[in-house]
């Protein structure tokens, strides 16, 4: 019994790891060089479960494997190395993983050595725990040669590095954070005649389905960073999903045969050069889909002057959506950043004063108003814009302007009264934050009440409805809710608040149903409702209960719940019965219904700055605000 028990152990352990029983190995820090001829007729693994091994192939040396290859396969086996060098050098295999489960694998392709893949599946960090792996394929004529190449799957901080002329071609596409969460992974491709080619598609953040499209699976922070005239050429579309980001630096581009698509959470990045060929640029010629941001940096000698213009994005398609945030570096003095022909051809602009001065800001609406103000220079020039941010260690001014530009300038570029205004706004952006001031809103729901209604007199509202002497109007009664809202206020500034004024509109409907049944006496019998002859369409009637209240010192470290006054909601409506006359002449029925819907409430809350002035927040109620309800004020 004990001995056949000890074969079926070994059996299973044998099951157990299948690759590492049928595979050459470098174990126990092996260090290994080839400069022959080396052919493994399985896989082969620098390091299948130990660390610290090497294989240098130089010199013309050549290694096969019929199957797949890898650097650091299981959880212990880190900081592997395998290093391809020279004219000739080449290893073949099905695919390779750097980094399969270890951590810290490297691989280099340098000096016009070479890895075939074989159109099959590689990666650089591959499984769960499969970290900080990296690749390097550097060197004119080095190259990497992959089907589908995942830099990513589901590990974090994996890196290839193309550079000074290496190439990586991907006869299918190219992952960077491909699943499971996998984030901060990244591919470099740096230099002059430094390239990546994929016949398919590149997705950032993502994989794609055939049947779903691109499915957002991957972590934030994979990049793709294109610098120096590097390029990158897709024949397939390019996704940058789930707050990925694509950088390209001077004499950089990426190219693809079809369309570009970047998530509102993703954000692409230029820098501009004086010389116009020499920024870096999208090509997308089957069109573009845009959200999230734009970045836009100077190169270190970037001197624009009036008029300069730059092609940020090309296609020969359509550009769909606007970036949501458009960040600029600071113009020269006298210009400002054009950018209405960045959606129509891809075009950024440096337009001179006069655009300052244009009609595009006569009309605004009222909440635009609120928003964009008129900032004076030293040099008597108007912007009209909305502050963004104050950088207090730069001494600068974050403007944003109604075209959705945005320009840093130094606080000592506008007025002394504009000044003020600003570092007044910034003490009192800091107080107004979640952290120094808090404020919130719920509902407190009370027991249904039941009251009993009023007699309605329905004739003003029908005249066409006769009342029959006899007749009698009674009311069965409504159902209300009673609702109470609670407005809590925690001061954490630092000092005490006073005059701190809360005000509240709550807004609230009812909705109004009517429809009227003739009811013939003497088919009563046979058909008690009678018969359905019209229905009046439902009226909404719009209300709103509002009221305000002040707290004269909030005390630091304090909070101070305060309520609004009692709001009935009508939930069942009254009904009204007409009475049929005993003598067999048709009655009328009438059934009113009426409906009350809260629709929320939003509150403010103001306090009084050194100036004068009301520094002011906003907020509601979590569970809804209409932001097209209109304000109304406390009487």
């Amino acid at each position: 019994m004990k001995q056949t028990s000890l074969i079926r152990l070994r059996v299973c352990l044998l099951a157990a790891l299948p690759t590492l029983a049928f595979s050459e190995a470098l174990e126990d820090q092996t260090a290994k060089t080839i400069t022959g001829t080396w052919k493994v007729s399985t896989n082969l693994y620098v390091g299948g479960e130990t660390g610290g091994n090497s294989m240098i192939i130089t010199n013309g040396g050549r290694v096969t494997s019929k199957s797949y290859s890898c650097l650091g396969h299981e959880d212990e086996a880190d900081n592997n190395l395998a290093v391809i060098t020279g004219k000739g050098s080449l290893w073949e295999s099905r695919g390779m993983r750097v980094g399969y489960r270890g951590k810290k694998n490297t691989l280099k392709i340098l000096n016009g050595g070479a890895f075939r893949g074989d159109r099959y599946y590689s990666s650089v960090g591959y499984h769960i725990g499969g970290d900080q792996n990296a690749a390097l394929v550097d060197g004119s004529g080095s190259l990497w040669q992959s089907g589908f190449l995942v830099v990513g799957h589901y590990g974090h901080s994996n890196r290839l590095e193309v550079t000074n002329g290496g190439k990586v071609d991907c006869s299918f596409s190219l992952y960077i954070g491909r699943r499971g969460d996998a984030s901060f992974n990244t591919v470099l491709v740096d230099g002059d005649q430094s390239q990546i080619k994929i016949d398919r598609r590149l997705c950032l953040g993502c994989e794609w389905d055939s049947d779903l499209g691109a499915e957002d699976l991957g972590g934030p922070g994979n990049t793709l960073s294109v610098q120096r005239g590097g390029a990158v050429f897709v024949d397939n579309n390019i996704y940058s999903h789930c707050g990925s980001t694509i950088d390209l630096g001077l004499k950089s581009k990426v190219n693809t045969t079809k369309k570009y698509d970047q998530s509102s959470d993703s954000t692409l990045a230029f820098t501009c050069s004086t010389a116009l060929d020499e920024s870096g640029q999208l090509i997308a010629k089957g069109g573009l889909s845009l959200s999230g941001t734009l970045i836009v940096r100077a190169s270190d000698e970037f001197t624009p002057r009036e008029n300069y213009s730059v092609q940020l994005l090309r296609t020969d398609g359509a550009i769909q959506g606007k970036f949501n945030d458009v960040i600029l570096p600071v113009p020269p003095a006298e210009n400002m950043w054009d950018t209405s022909q960045l959606y129509s051809n891809g075009i950024l602009r440096l337009s001179g004063p006069a655009a300052t001065t244009s009609g595009q800001f006569t009309n605004l609406t009222p909440e635009q108003a609120s928003k964009y103000r008129r900032f004076h220079t030293t040099d008597h020039r108007e912007l009209r814009a909305q502050l963004i941010e104050f950088y207090k260690d730069a001494n600068q001014v974050e403007l944003e302007f109604m075209d959705g530009s945005r320009q840093r300038r130094g606080l000592s570029s506008f007025i002394e009264s504009d000044q003020a205004i600003i570092l007044e706004w910034h003490s009192v952006y800091s107080l107004l934050t979640r952290k120094r001031l808090r404020a919130s809103v719920k509902e407190i729901k009370h027991d249904e009440v039941n009251y009993s209604g009023e007699l309605i007199d329905w004739a003003p509202m029908f005249p066409a409805l006769k009342y029959r002497q006899g007749w009698k109007t009674t009311d069965s009664g409504s159902t209300y809710n009673n609702v109470l809202y609670e407005v809590l206020v925690e001061n954490r500034s630092g000092e005490p608040l006073q005059n701190v004024k809360i005000e509240y509109c709550i807004y609230h409907q009812t909705s109004v149903s009517e429809k009227r049944y003739t009811t013939n006496y003497r088919e009563r019998n046979t058909d008690a409702r009678g018969k359905f002859t019209e229905q009046y369409p439902p009226r909404m009637l719009q209300h709103t209960t509002t009221g305000s209240f002040i707290i004269p010192m909030l005390a630091d470290r304090r909070k101070q719940a305060n309520y609004t006054g009692v709001l009935r909601i009508v939930k069942r409506a009254t009904e009204c019965r007409s009475f049929h006359n005993p003598t067999g002449y048709n009655g009328t029925r009438l059934i009113r219904k009426l409906r009350g819907k809260l629709l929320g409430i939003r509150c403010r809350l103001s306090i009084p700055t050194a100036s004068g002035n009301l520094a002011m927040i906003e907020f509601a109620d979590p569970r809804t605000l209409l932001e097209t309800t209109e304000w109304v004020a406390p009487n």
